[in-house]
């Protein structure tokens, strides 16, 4: 401004938006680009048309106007404070200045009292993407000239082109900057995505020095499933970022945290070797949901699965690095939380992915079978009930135990669609054992069902609907749940198994005494039954802590008004204390092991129903 002080010339004010006005322009991102055919033959014609010697798509920067397209003119910009469309800015469509020498606002602008020696202006504006007014669509002549209502329009049309064409480049820039982003970042926590996780582990692995510590840990969250079924993706999305906020804010802002897909996170920590981040790390995670979320003003608490790698020890590169920490993550056990990768480790996930495809195929392809094992009366040594048990014939390696194949059924969520196989299967084999004419009452069969099927409200109604369907007597239908079940979800577990005695089924603890052994939680429970665990009877007639708690746990179940079950019996004498003691009934090899459908058949046909008569 201060150049132009000795002649007399004001320049355009600078608008009160000016600060909006420049972002929008910003926006745009064409500021200095190269020149464009599309741009430049919008001029050629503009100015074919007026007959003007200059048609330029002038753009107002802070200190300039440049120029994305100029015909006649050989600059590529020029100062903002002697521009004629610094002042078109502030119209609402166009600014014609017809004789400049005239209009004492540009009369001493130096391009109209010194070279080009202007004459004739008329700026069309042009908007960004905010509608802010970027700059103009303009004419230029060296001679003053009318500029008719028609001439006006025709301005405003190629100006509305030009506009378009700015808009086009805008929409195109930021299609590309989302395609960047979803690939980089998640849209839903704008947490970095994995592909950014992997780029940043890979240059730390690149530029480590010998005393870093590269740790990655995945981190999923239990159940989350679930929680989209019960609530929806709306509420499972605000989970998702306030699990994000609360990993980005309580850990070493030098970690990288990042949200790989939907219930998974990831954070790589690279530290000192002296500091013992494997182990620490995990325990931190863990420590920040000891607290529930609040969620719509509700509270949540959230179970966490973690698996942990470390460079160069697990991996030598980022894939494999994030790979074997995923694995691990997903192959945590129901009641554990975190895995670190080893080479037993290694071992190990590979048996249980080796176990989870060969049960979807074994579900598929008829190799999974059901026993039942006897429950008898302990005075009248009479048969009472069956519990139903799962076994697996695998073609290729035989019979796979239990123990095995049902822990990787329950953390891959197998159990679901296995559960519902069971149920049917057990249904339709009490329809058929009804039918017997030499039973005298209903047969009570005991099924298990694990902590991912009671909070699984799909099983929840699959046994209502099954048994119904079959026309089984609920009376007939018992289930098991262990006490670490129950504690998963204590609440839900809770509702869940009230809904379901309230429809007629019966419920009763397995494995009591190995899980939280607590006989007030019971008092909570609507159950009628605790099955003692193995580990009790084991040693009840050879170790008197055993004995003493065995009396106990009984008397005090029976003070709650429940009955108990002895699992595990095998010999005479255990059979002879726990009858002392007063327990209800028993299960064990010292009656029967677990037997086919068809051999339980065979002793309902004969009417042998007492185990005095089997044995």
């Amino acid at each position: 401004m201060d150049k132009y002080t000795d002649i007399d010339y004001k320049p355009a004010p600078i608008p009160s938006f000016e600060f909006e006005r420049i972002k929008d322009l910003k926006r745009l991102d064409i500021l200095d680009t190269e020149a464009e055919d599309r741009f430049d033959s919008l001029t050629s014609l503009i100015a074919d048309i007026f007959n003007v010697p200059i048609a330029l798509v002038s753009l107002v920067d802070t200190h300039r106007q440049w120029f994305k397209s100029a015909c006649g003119l050989n600059v590529s910009q020029t100062p903002r404070d002697i521009s004629f469309c610094g002042h078109a800015i502030f119209e609402s469509e166009i600014l014609v200045v017809e004789n400049a020498v005239e209009d004492k606002r540009f009369s001493k602008n130096p391009l109209v009292i010194d070279k080009p020696f202007i004459r004739f202006y008329a700026g069309a504006v042009l908007r960004g993407p905010r509608k802010q007014p970027v700059g103009t669509c303009c004419i230029i002549d060296y001679k003053a000239r009318s500029f008719s209502d028609k001439d006006r329009k025709h301005l405003l049309v190629f100006s509305h082109l030009i506009e378009n064409e700015l808009h086009k480049t805008f929409k195109i820039l930021q299609l590309k900057n989302e395609c960047i982003s979803n690939a980089y970042f998640n849209s839903v926590t704008h947490l970095p995505s994995q592909k950014l996780f992997l780029d940043r582990l890979e240059h730390s692995i690149v530029n480590h020095s010998v005393n870093d510590h590269i740790v990655i840990c995945v981190v999923n969250i239990r159940r989350f499933s679930n929680l989209i079924n019960a609530w929806g993706k709306e509420w499972g999305d605000h989970v998702l970022v306030n699990v994000a906020k609360r990993l980005g804010s309580s850990l070493n802002r030098k970690f990288t945290v990042a949200h790989l897909d939907s219930d998974k996170f990831a954070i790589l920590a690279i530290e000192d070797c002296s500091k013992n981040t494997c182990e620490l790390l995990p325990e931190k995670i863990h420590s920040l949901f000891e607290y529930p979320l609040r969620i719509n003003e509700k509270p949540l608490h959230l179970k966490l699965k973690i698996g942990v790698s470390q460079f160069p020890k697990n991996g030598r590169t980022a894939y494999e690095l994030l790979e074997n920490a995923r694995i691990c993550a997903k192959s945590v056990g129901v009641g554990g939380d975190t895995n670190t990768f080893s080479n037993n480790k290694s071992k190990e996930l590979s048996r249980h992915f080796n176990i989870e495809q060969g049960l979807q195929k074994a579900l598929k392809d008829s190799h999974l079978y059901l026993v039942y094992q006897p429950i008898v009366d302990i005075e009248t040594e009479q048969l009472v009930g069956l519990e139903t048990l799962i076994r697996w014939n695998d073609p290729a390696e035989g019979e796979l135990s239990p123990v095995e194949f049902i822990p990787v059924a329950e953390e891959t969520e197998l159990i679901i669609p296995i559960g519902k196989w069971l149920l049917e299967t057990v249904c339709e084999q009490l329809k058929q054992w009804s039918s017997i004419k030499n039973i005298s009452s209903p047969i009570l069969v005991t099924v298990n069902l694990s902590s991912v099927q009671l909070l699984d409200d799909s099983s929840l109604h699959f046994i209502k609907s099954i048994s119904k369907d079959k026309e089984i007597n609920k009376s007939s239908l018992q289930f098991e749940i262990t006490e670490s079940s129950i504690f998963s979800n204590f609440e839900l577990a809770i509702a869940n198994i009230e809904k379901m005695v309230e429809y007629g089924f019966k419920f009763l603890i397995d494995d009591f005494g190995t899980g939280y052994s607590s006989l007030s939680y019971l008092q909570r429970l609507p159950i009628y039954k605790i099955k003692l665990d193995r580990s009790f009877i084991q040693y009840i007639d050879k170790n008197r802590t055993d004995s003493v708690l065995a009396r106990n746990i009984i008397a005090l179940s029976h003070d709650l008004g429940l009955a108990v079950v002895a699992e595990g019996v095998e010999s005479s004498s255990q059979l002879a204390i726990l009858r002392d003691y007063g327990c209800d009934q028993v299960q064990g090899y010292l009656y029967s092991k677990p037997l086919k459908a068809d051999i339980i058949t065979d002793l309902f046909k004969k009417g042998c129903t007492n185990f005095k008569c089997i044995n």
